[in-house]
């Protein structure tokens, strides 16, 4: 066998994505899980960004199994008003989490089982770059895939993985469950799309922010100040008022007597609204037009939260918040 060496190439220079687009503050939607030819994906990088824009997302979050490369790579194809979020899906044998945040060239080991006790090692590590560590679908059927790892110790919860499937409805039970218990890990949906027909920006991450940054997505992300939602075309909007004060999703409202809740939901008519509290599912009203809100009444002495949930007649996932906190 002989090798012969060409010409070397001209040196591979690093372009990682700008962390900033704007400093305003607003509601921004993106996908917080996607792959490409730089793991096992076979969507290119331009593929991602055109598949983000016909989506309508403001930013995504790139997430390879177990490589950083492609966070050098995305200033290449960096547009004005999208965000590009670099990150990594540390893929365990013990199950997926995402790495969200990551300086360019920052790796996070994979090689571990909950038994080995290293998990915490890396979350510091994802910290240490001003990152949060989000598990991902924590029920998924494929070996490997299920979350072994204990829950309390993430920064959130990916509970819609691509089109809603049993494994979904599991993830969203088991997270009411911890709420319930008192352990809040805010919830996130994703693609995690790799191939067509895989859709990007199905579902999506809508997350007040104060400002299109990276910084500022991910401290909306890790403060529970989003919700989820099919697609671009449905907004949701959740808010508990007690006399004069008044909260929004992730957010908490302190004081007693009685609590209204409004739920306004936009582009899906036909559906079903849910309100969810600390006893579970406590009310549930139709959405009948394309711009509908519904109303409730409770009090900060009968549920620790309220949650939303809107859901096709079929019971599939159409949106879901996150919650607000009610204090006595």
């Amino acid at each position: 066998m002989t090798l012969t060496f060409g010409a070397p190439g001209p040196a591979f220079t690093p372009e990682p994505a700008p962390t900033m687009v704007n400093d305003t503050p607003g509601w921004y939607r993106g996908d917080l899980h996607l792959h490409t030819v730089h793991s096992d994906g076979s969507y290119t990088p331009e593929e991602i960004v055109a598949g983000a824009d016909a989506a309508g997302l403001d930013y995504f979050v790139s997430t390879e199994h177990n490589t950083p490369t492609a966070n050098s790579i995305w200033g290449r194809h960096a547009r004005p008003d999208l965000l590009i979020v670099g990150g990594e899906e540390a893929t365990t044998r013990g199950g997926h989490y995402n790495a969200v945040g990551l300086d360019p060239g920052h790796w996070i080991d994979w090689r571990y089982r909950p038994e080995d006790n290293k998990l915490p090692r890396f979350l510091n590590e994802i910290h240490g770059d001003r990152g949060i560590a989000v598990l991902n679908h924590p029920f998924c059927p494929f070996k490997g895939c299920d979350w072994r790892f204990p829950y309390e110790v993430m920064d959130g919860i990916e509970v819609w993985n691509g089109p809603w499937d049993p494994s979904d409805e599991a993830a969203v039970a088991k997270w009411d469950e911890l709420l319930r218990a008192e352990t809040f890990l805010p919830a996130v949906g994703a693609s995690d799309a790799h191939r067509s027909p895989n859709v990007i920006g199905l579902p999506q991450t809508v997350v007040r922010a104060q400002g299109l940054n990276q910084g500022k997505i991910i401290k909306g992300v890790a403060g529970g100040h989003s919700y989820i939602v099919e697609s671009s075309g449905q907004t949701l909007q959740l808010t508990a008022q007690s006399g004069s004060k008044r909260a929004g999703i992730g957010g908490r409202l302190v004081g007693g007597g009685s609590v209204v809740v409004r739920l306004r939901v936009q582009g899906a008519p036909g559906t079903v609204a849910a309100l969810h509290t600390g006893d579970g599912l406590t009310a549930v009203e139709p959405i009948e037009t394309n711009d509908a809100t519904v109303t409730w009444t409770t009090t900060a002495a009968a549920t620790r939260f309220v949650r939303a949930e809107v859901r096709s007649p079929d019971s599939t996932m159409v949106g879901l918040t996150n919650p607000i906190f009610l204090v006595p």
